[in-house]
């Protein structure tokens, strides 16, 4: 509903009710509590509640049925529904494999909600978060982080720290002369204007850093303490409390004209500068378990006829773990390729 008529109008429509959403207008009533709803809804809207016996209406509100949604990725809205008793994964028989590390495959995004409420999304992955001068914080205001590591660590360190400190979202930091070179996100560097941006809450701009603390609502102290460690270590060369600038890949992204350690710099001229990350996947590593060409697998190690899965519904070779980039496409087009040459092979 929010992606065809805004979260505005969204927000008008339904209320956050627990985990789930409970319709003030459209469905008399429908609470989704998580995924499940009692059967009792249903019977309500389709009529028949009244002409139900106690005991009928009893067994209905102890009944829980799943509810599974098929959504389209271009508009964002559910195209259909269907509900069941079970949870209904392995339908046709086949065996789903969780990824040992990790469900998804992460990266860390800004997002930019303009003043119609539509929305632009920036993936941080390699451009500004290893540049000498940018520091990351969590909503304690202290560094979490090695700002340069990769875009999926990044994002696992982030809800391992939210288990207990807030994290989500965390803030990226810098100051004028690093936007000015680098930018921030959807802060382009050269100049480009960034006013809009500012005035929409996206790009939060400060004289200070207490002021800067201030509008992010993290600890004036904690913050500070955070931008001067973060000076320190770009003046000793060396990042003693995460390692930035360690590794070859953290160098690769960062500054090639600075002799001496290319990922830390001092955040020291006014105005400073802050945008909000949150977690955004790039593809799944938990799916369906498949042989070498794409079929799809029961619980028996046995292939199920005419069943094929590639892409982001199978289940990842990489087990969770990012060893590169590439590893959803790679093997999205390895598998199909090896399912429409088997597919061939049988006519």
């Amino acid at each position: 509903y929010a992606g065809r008529h805004g979260i505005a109008a969204a927000k008008r429509k339904f209320n956050i009710v627990g985990g789930g959403l409970e319709s003030v207008r459209a469905f008399q009533r429908l609470i989704m509590d998580g995924w499940r709803t009692q059967l009792s809804t249903i019977a309500i809207k389709i009529g028949d509640w009244d002409a139900m016996s106690t005991k009928e209406k009893k067994d209905a509100d102890r009944e829980r049925l799943v509810l599974h949604g098929s959504l389209c990725a271009a508009s964002r809205c559910f195209t259909g529904f269907r509900l069941s008793k079970t949870e209904n994964k392995e339908a046709a028989g086949a065996a789903f494999l969780e990824a040992p590390a990790d469900h998804a495959f992460w990266a860390p995004v800004s997002v930019w909600i303009k003043a119609d409420g539509s929305q632009v999304r920036f993936p941080h992955l390699i451009w500004d978060r290893a540049k000498p001068g940018l520091v990351a914080v969590n909503g304690a205001g202290r560094r979490f982080v090695n700002e340069g590591t990769s875009y999926h660590e990044f994002v696992r360190a982030m809800l391992r720290w939210h288990e207990t400190v807030p994290t989500v979202p965390a803030f990226l930091i810098a100051d004028r002369p690093f936007v000015d070179r680098w930018g921030l996100g959807l802060a382009l560097p050269g100049g480009r204007p960034r006013s809009h941006l500012i005035r929409d809450g996206y790009l939060i701009e400060a004289a200070s850093i207490a002021e800067l603390a201030r509008k992010l609502d993290v600890p004036a102290d904690a913050l500070g303490a955070s931008i001067a460690e973060m000076n320190q270590a770009a003046a000793d060369g060396i990042d003693a409390g995460f390692g930035k600038g360690s590794s070859e890949y953290n160098r690769y992204y960062g500054d090639p004209a600075i002799a001496g350690n290319p990922c830390l710099g001092a955040i020291a001229e006014p105005p400073f500068y802050a945008v909000r990350v949150y977690p955004g996947d790039i593809g799944t590593a938990s799916g369906l378990l498949t042989d070498t060409d794409g079929r799809v697998l029961d619980g028996n190690g046995e292939p199920i006829a005419g069943l094929y899965c590639c892409g982001s519904d199978m289940a990842s070779i990489m087990g969770g773990h990012y060893p590169g980039a590439g590893i959803t496409l790679g093997p999205a087009l390895t598998f199909g390729y090896r399912i429409g040459r088997t597919i061939a092979g049988q006519q």
